[in-house]
């Protein structure tokens, strides 16, 4: 019979014998590389495994230090990449909200006083 001390030396043997030859279909990745379905990617700067495997970057957005960041000239509104530089948008509570004429969004993200016969003309709260 054998001793439990000569199979612990057996085992870590046997171990290190098949750690020197991987499984011949295993896919070894290059150092910084992840494997995310059988590929090996970049999960800093890949779109499609942006910091993690199966991780998509939104439409107008890249992936830059494995996180998602809206394209230049666009901001981050709820769920979407925006371009609120046009004249009379803005982000409120996270959706895109055009401001001119807009009685609950006036020039800003806050409202007119409608109860007391405010309304928005040309983004700018004014009595009726």
């Amino acid at each position: 019979m054998i001793s439990f001390i000569s199979f612990l030396f057996l085992a870590l043997v046997f171990s290190a014998f098949f750690s020197m030859f991987p499984i011949k279909n295993e896919i070894q990745c290059d150092e910084g590389l992840t494997l995310c379905g059988g590929e090996c990617v970049d999960t800093e700067n890949d779109n499609n495994n942006c910091g993690s495997c199966g991780n998509v970057c939104r439409t107008n957005s890249s992936c830059s230090n494995s996180s998602c960041v809206c394209n230049d000239g666009l901001t981050l509104c709820g769920n979407i990449c925006a371009n609120l530089q046009a004249i009379d948008l803005l982000c409120c509570d996270g959706v895109v909200t055009v401001t001119s004429n807009n009685d609950n969004h006036c020039g800003s993200c806050d409202p007119c006083d409608t109860q007391n016969g405010w309304s928005c003309q040309g983004s700018i709260c004014q009595p009726g």
